[in-house]
């Protein structure tokens, strides 16, 4: 089942009645990238602008309600930005009532679906729904990973900046990064991630 039909038609964190979803033309402008999505990179946007003004968008914006007026980007920042960029002024967008903690999963969902995170986005992710108060067994359950999984990526966070680095452009594969962050761990080094 593609993330899109299931962010679109079915409930993400247990416990939450099931949103209220919308198809609405809106303003691009209207549309703000997420403060708790973990991705820092966009790749090539330029491209991805090219094939959106050859085909159009192929697949909307997912978006949830600001308070402040406008709407949360929940999955499609990169389609946003390409939008922006093309001086697009409006577009289709799925509006879903989503609570924070349930647009940061779907957000996550998304992007490991695309195999576009990289290891250190996906480690803040975790963290990201940890910090909010969700337990590692919630996030596991509802991310389809195991709870040792949720803590390992989680733990990469406190390695030194420049090994977090060298994962994020590939240069050190993640298992390695979770191998030195065990070994830190092991050695009683302070974990930085909160343990639920």
């Amino acid at each position: 089942m593609s993330l899109l039909f299931r962010a679109v038609s079915c409930e993400v964190w247990p416990g939450y009645p099931a949103a209220m979803t919308t198809l609405k033309t809106v303003l691009v402008s209207e549309l703000h990238e997420s403060v708790d999505n973990p991705r820092t990179d966009f790749g090539d946007v330029d491209a991805l602008a090219k094939t959106i003004d050859a085909q159009g968008l192929i697949e909307p914006i997912v978006a949830r309600p600001r308070e402040e007026g406008g709407y949360w980007i929940v999955a499609g920042a990169r389609r946003s930005r390409a939008l922006k960029k093309l001086g697009v002024k409006k577009t289709e967008v799925v509006v879903r009532e989503y609570t924070r903690e349930e647009a940061l999963a779907v957000t996550i969902l998304e992007n490991e679906e695309r195999e576009s995170f990289n290891p250190m986005e996906l480690a803040r992710g975790y963290q990201n729904l940890i910090n909010m108060g969700v337990s590692k067994a919630d996030v596991a359950k509802q991310l389809g990973v195991s709870q040792a999984t949720v803590y390992a990526y989680a733990s990469m966070l406190r390695l030194p900046t420049p090994i977090q680095t060298a994962i994020s452009s590939g240069r050190l594969p993640a298992d390695a990064g979770r191998a030195i962050a065990g070994l830190l761990s092991s050695r009683g080094q302070p974990a930085h991630c909160v343990n639920h």
